[in-house]
């Protein structure tokens, strides 16, 4: 009986591990280096083509994808370089 429930317990650590485990990797993904300086202005260029043809959304949507920043803080980079062209 003891044992049986001992190996349960473990059973239930072993899952819990693993989801933590997947959970890390989720977030490790989710943080990125900055970008170099090339890696910037590729960026920046490609924002304001972009924004040139009108797809604003887009644009937001590249910024996020590229440098893993949330709505707000994509939007506010996507809405300066606009005010840049």
């Amino acid at each position: 009986m003891m044992e049986t429930v001992l190996l349960c317990f473990i059973a239930m650590l072993l899952v819990y591990i693993v989801l933590l485990q997947k959970e890390l990797q989720r977030l490790k993904e989710k943080v990125r280096q900055p970008l170099s300086e090339s890696e910037q202005r590729a960026l920046t260029e490609k924002v304001r083509e972009l924004l040139r043809r009108g797809a604003n959304v887009e644009a937001v949507k590249f910024v996020r994808q590229e440098t893993g920043m949330g709505l707000l803080a994509a939007k506010q980079y996507v809405d300066q370089i606009g005010g840049d062209l």
